[in-house]
């Protein structure tokens, strides 16, 4: 009992001179050499490893908690939601394109007269549009639906070797993909084509849109033959346009400036008529090399090099492909000032009245002012009892067709573009 007792008693306290060899032998060194020494390296790490894995991995979902509604549902198969792929799409419309290329024509000439001397407004229009066509088609070429014409046209306009001025570099080169400030990613993708003859098809109720979203090349390029027309033999400067693609409705009237490219014949200076002329143009002929786009080289080349030497006043940028990254003021739209008031065919709807521009979200105002300038997406409304958006006069627009009327905004709409449609922040009406 004594020795079981011994064995349980706690030890006795340590002395002073335990203590000091218990604390030299905590310190004391494992091995031999300075307390500094250095550790030896650790092993590469293996870049394929993925750390330790679960030796058992669960086979049931783990019910959700503090989730009532969860609690006895069976799933029965139902395998829940999966990413939505497709791609969303919108289109532009046009209508700002022409009046910045008129604009942009006036500067040039009040800078550098020679310039305007031979080359005329309806020339320069046709070169611009020219252009136009070729930033579309590498948007195409993106999506690998280009055919091979049009690769072939775009890489003679889009060869470095012709020049635009900077604003109307500016224009196109904004055309593109968007990504909105909702991260959504948008891709340009434009519902109108020129078809063989370098137009849309007869105007009408499935065909009018298409010539107030984009300048027809027939149109474009009928233009330089009317103003040789009214040159040679003057008279009146209003023309039709060519009797297979005109309304079939009775009393449609005459094309107004919303039919992109149209515009009223005007006189040209011998100069001006020579340099058309050379190329091989006509009042009643206009040869092209395409077609579908009426792209006449000699003409494109002539007016290339007229522009090239006006570089000293004029900023210009060589034509090249480039990305196909688009603005964010894509994304804002234009409405027209309902004010009623006396219309003319001889002006652009979003010209006539004052500008609103209208967003979904909120956008950096330099993108609203870009937006307000060139009139990437235009809405077309009623205005009182007229339609000043149509492309014929119907009666100074008060006869437009109802059909007509019920697809002015196909091309605003197109795509999921309904997103972006709608009034969330608005700028004040601005007069451009």
């Amino acid at each position: 009992m004594e020795a079981q007792r011994a064995n349980i008693e706690p030890d006795a306290a340590p002395t002073k001179a335990s203590f000091k060899k218990q604390r030299r032998k905590i310190f004391q060194k494992g091995s031999k050499g300075s307390e500094n020494t250095v550790a030896p390296p650790l092993p590469p790490r293996d870049p394929t490893a993925t750390g330790p894995k679960p030796t058992r991995l669960s086979t049931v979902a783990t019910k959700p908690k503090d989730e009532p509604m969860f609690s006895d549902i069976h799933m029965m198969g139902f395998p829940g939601v999966a990413p939505y792929r497709r791609a969303n799409e919108f289109a532009i419309t046009a209508e700002g394109f022409i009046p910045l290329c008129e604009k942009e024509y006036d500067i040039i000439a009040a800078n550098q007269p020679y310039f305007a001397k031979s080359v005329a407004k309806s020339v320069w229009v046709y070169y611009c549009v020219m252009s136009l066509y070729a930033r579309l088609i590498t948007l195409k070429q993106e999506r690998g639906d280009s055919p091979y014409e049009e690769d072939t046209f775009a890489g003679q306009i889009l060869s470095g070797n012709h020049n635009l001025p900077a604003p109307i570099d500016a224009y196109i080169k904004a055309l593109g993909n968007v990504i909105d400030t909702s991260a959504l990613r948008y891709q340009l993708h434009m519902p109108v084509r020129p078809n063989e003859t370098g137009d849309f098809g007869r105007v009408g109720r499935f065909s009018h849109w298409k010539y107030m979203s984009l300048p027809s090349p027939r149109i474009v390029s009928q233009r330089i033959c009317e103003d040789l027309r009214i040159t040679a033999l003057p008279g009146i400067r209003d023309w039709n346009l060519p009797e297979d693609i005109r309304p079939a409705e009775k009393g449609a009237g005459l094309p107004t400036r919303n039919c992109l490219g149209w515009a009223r014949a005007a006189t040209l200076t011998n100069d001006q008529v020579d340099f058309i002329e050379s190329t091989g143009i006509m009042e009643d002929v206009f040869p092209s090399k395409f077609r579908c786009f009426r792209y006449n080289v000699d003409l494109f080349e002539k007016i290339s090099l007229a522009l090239t030497k006006t570089e000293e006043k004029i900023k210009i940028t060589p034509q090249t492909r480039k990305n196909a990254e688009g603005a964010l003021a894509l994304v804002c739209w234009t409405s027209i000032e309902p004010t009623v008031q006396e219309n003319s065919p001889n002006v652009f709807y979003a010209e006539s009245r004052n500008n609103q521009v209208i967003t979904s979200s909120e956008i950096d105002a330099r993108q609203v002012l870009a937006s307000l300038m060139l009139s990437y997406r235009v809405r077309k409304d009623q205005i009182g009892n007229s339609r000043p958006y149509c492309i014929y006069s119907f009666g100074n627009y008060e006869n437009v067709p109802d059909t007509w009327h019920d697809t002015r905004n196909t091309v605003f709409n197109y795509g999921r573009a309904d997103r972006w449609n709608v009034t969330e922040y608005t700028a004040p009406y601005t007069d451009k």
